[in-house]
């Protein structure tokens, strides 16, 4: 070999080298609908440089459902989800290894609330056959928290009509115009709705009375999600990330609200800065609704497991069958905590 092909080879190596380092310290993410309040400590991770401090390089894709976020993360497309532990319950049946490293809440602060015609004649879930419901996608965690109220008087998912309609304004507009009997879905949504007379709830996860009326207890709702290959290739990437998002988390919960809200994006809010500011504030004061440190209980997966079964094929006659313990790995969550010292 002469000295120029020597140094070409060198030059290569280096460079390999370099990119291989790079990857290793870079994460893509799919976020089920990115403006959702659940999802606010990506966007703050983000705004306060907290993934520039761990030394991970992030680059986020608004899939715009919980329903596309898996298919991301199944196909490979992302390496970290923003959606909801429902997921992982779904896909680890048929072999697919998601597992939950981070929980956000014990509610989607989901509401269900119908126009004020139908809510007049309203006594039981069993007075929604027939209806237009409206959700983020089906799916999704709301459609999800629809069929758990269809199940409560023996409905299933074909006695109603879903529609998806997104988690932005055509929520908004598909409820306005008329296309819909009644939406489930969440704010800020829901209290621009309600905000504006059109509709009427019938059953409000933002209380806890609301929680455990739905889900039967304080269940597994917004999550981090990755797949078991993911943290093989890249545990530290997956710590590092863990740990700019359980900071942003605390600042979340903890911050003035003030702070928070001026590192929004507006077009998370758009009209709606007093609603989305009032859902901040409900949030840290209602008891439960809130995963303190971003780790999962046993006790909560096992309500969301058994919530599932009552309408998923997949799931339902198999809960003692289901390795609860696999499907969730708090390390990085404890690692990050334990890093950051005592929330202040």
């Amino acid at each position: 070999m002469n000295k120029r092909m020597f140094l070409v080879a060198v030059v290569s190596l280096l460079t390999l080298g370099l990119a291989q380092a790079r990857a290793a310290d870079e994460i893509s993410v799919a976020v089920g609908g990115k403006a959702i309040i659940a999802y606010l400590p990506l966007t703050l991770a983000d705004e306060l440089g907290y993934f520039k401090d761990a030394g991970v390089t992030v680059t986020v894709n608004d899939v715009g459902s919980g329903t596309k976020m898996a298919e991301a993360l199944v196909g490979g497309s992302a390496e970290i989800g923003f959606g909801s532990y429902e997921h992982v319950l779904h896909l680890r049946p048929k072999g697919i290894d998601v597992v939950l490293i981070t929980l956000f809440n014990h509610t989607y602060g989901v509401v269900a609330g119908l126009d004020k015609a139908h809510a007049a004649k309203y006594h039981s879930p069993k007075d929604l056959k027939g209806l237009r419901m409206g959700v983020i996608a089906p799916g999704s965690s709301m459609d999800v928290a629809l069929q758990l109220l269809l199940a409560k008087d023996g409905l299933g998912h074909d006695d109603v009509s879903v529609i998806g309609v997104g988690a932005g304004a055509g929520a908004i507009a598909a409820m306005k115009s008329g296309q819909l009997d009644g939406i489930v879905h969440a704010d800020p949504i829901i209290s621009r709705l309600l905000q504006d007379g059109d509709i009427v709830p019938i059953v409000d996860t933002r209380t806890e009375a609301g929680i455990k009326y739905l889900y039967n207890g304080f269940f597994a709702g917004s999550a981090v999600l990755t797949r078991e290959a993911i943290i093989k290739a890249k545990p530290k990437a997956v710590q590092e990330f863990t740990t700019a998002v359980i900071r942003a988390f605390r600042f979340m919960q903890h911050a003035p609200v003030d702070e928070v809200m001026k590192l929004v994006p507006k077009e998370y809010y758009g009209p709606d800065s007093d609603i989305y500011r009032q859902t901040l504030i409900t949030d840290r004061d209602v008891p439960g609704i809130f995963a303190p440190s971003g780790a999962i209980d046993v006790d909560s997966a096992r309500t969301t497991l058994n919530d599932l079964a009552i309408f998923d094929p997949v799931l339902k006659g198999h809960e003692k069958d289901f390795d609860i313990a696999a499907s969730y790995d708090n390390r990085f969550v404890d690692e990050a905590n334990r890093k950051l010292g005592p929330a202040k």
